[in-house]
């Protein structure tokens, strides 16, 4: 068997419990030895026999159960979209004009016209800020889970629908509208959705700097002795190149001219300039502070120190703490008990401790 491990970032998790329907509907899949994904990262790293699966087969299984998945690039490190914040902003404004109309008198305005208003706003924000709260549930009971926005979405449609009843009149004259419930849920999920993404972004803030450590030219110099100015990355071991004071070390190498003072802070966190010379080696990132220095290169790409030192934080991010594992076994009950005890409690409610007259006319307004 030979087994490969690739990382991939996933695209539109919304909770802990989307990441656990990722890890067990993968590993059901015939050639995937282990899997880990991370929602505080949007990560997921497999492990997989190349003989019985391909990365492109897994990102296709991630796809079926709704969710995007693109191999790891480093740089590659994009924000939300200004779409999630208009939709947050438009929340919150639907929201306050929502406590207006409850709570400031309309001359002219009647309670009907009221609701139809109100009616209007919940629809518009259910249809565009809420929608992404529906897709995500939708998701989740396709795979046969429940996630936490399986409940928004309940109590979102609960709120919506009875109030809609209640307008027409299906509930009688003692039915009341309660629209602002579903606007205003919509938005305290909406703000505590972009908080989470601030944390999440705050985390990964030190590994991109990190990243952006490395240096993306370099000055290849020919065994004729002619200097090009190259990319980094297509440098490959045994070439030459040379480093001028102030510029950052492409690779990890060995001095074969020159000496210099070298600072090392970024892996060793030493303050003071390290003095190299001929025979020394250089670890690639590092800032040439004085002289030039003609180095062999004897490792790049993924093998040089700096991408170990990523690769090993990645790695770090991608393991949970034991009170993550435990938040997301008690999440992976949670939504199903809740569930539960509300269909429980709204059946003896409605067939043992109310008394049922229905009443349908067509506006009771």
């Amino acid at each position: 068997m030979a087994e490969q491990t690739i990382k991939f970032d996933i695209s539109g998790m919304h909770c802990v419990n989307c990441a656990a329907t990722i890890e067990r509907r993968l590993r059901e899949v015939k050639g995937i030895t282990s899997v880990r994904v991370n929602f505080s990262t949007a990560s997921c790293l497999v492990s997989y026999d190349t003989h019985a699966i391909n990365k492109s087969s897994i990102a296709r299984c991630i796809k079926s159960i709704g969710y995007t998945a693109k191999e790891r690039m480093r740089m590659d490190q994009s924000s939300k979209g200004s779409v999630q914040i208009a939709w947050l902003i438009y929340s919150i404004a639907a929201s306050i004009v929502m406590m207006v109309i409850m709570y400031v008198p309309f001359p002219g305005l009647d309670n009907k016209h009221l609701s139809f208003l109100q009616m209007g706003i919940a629809t518009i924000t259910i249809l565009g800020s809420g929608m992404d709260f529906f897709i995500s549930a939708y998701k989740s009971i396709k795979n046969l889970f429940a996630n936490m926005d399986v409940l928004v979405s309940i109590g979102v449609l609960s709120a919506f629908l009875y109030s809609v009843f209640a307008v027409f009149g299906i509930f009688g004259a003692s039915g009341h509208a309660f629209f602002e419930t579903s606007v205003m849920l919509i938005a305290f999920i909406r703000i505590g959705k972009y908080l989470e993404e601030r944390a999440k972004g705050r985390a990964g803030k030190a590994l991109q700097k990190l990243i952006t450590l490395q240096a993306d030219k370099a000055h290849l110099l020919s065994p004729e002795g002619k200097e090009t100015k190259v990319n980094a990355s297509i440098l490959k071991v045994g070439d030459t190149v040379i480093v001028r004071p102030g510029e950052i070390i492409p690779v990890d190498g060995e001095i074969t001219e020159g000496t210099a003072t070298i600072d090392e802070s970024m892996v060793t966190g030493e303050s003071m300039p390290v003095v190299k010379k001929k025979g020394d080696s250089v670890i690639g990132s590092t800032i040439n502070k004085t002289g030039v220095l003609i180095i062999k290169t004897l490792r790049v790409g993924e093998e040089t120190v700096l991408s170990q030192i990523i690769t090993m934080v990645e790695d770090a991010q991608m393991d949970k703490a034991p009170i993550q594992r435990f938040a997301d076994k008690v999440s992976n009950v949670f939504v199903p008990i809740v569930v539960a005890i509300s269909i429980i409690t709204f059946f003896c409610w409605y067939l043992i401790f109310y008394d049922v007259t229905p009443t349908l006319p067509l506006y009771g307004l």
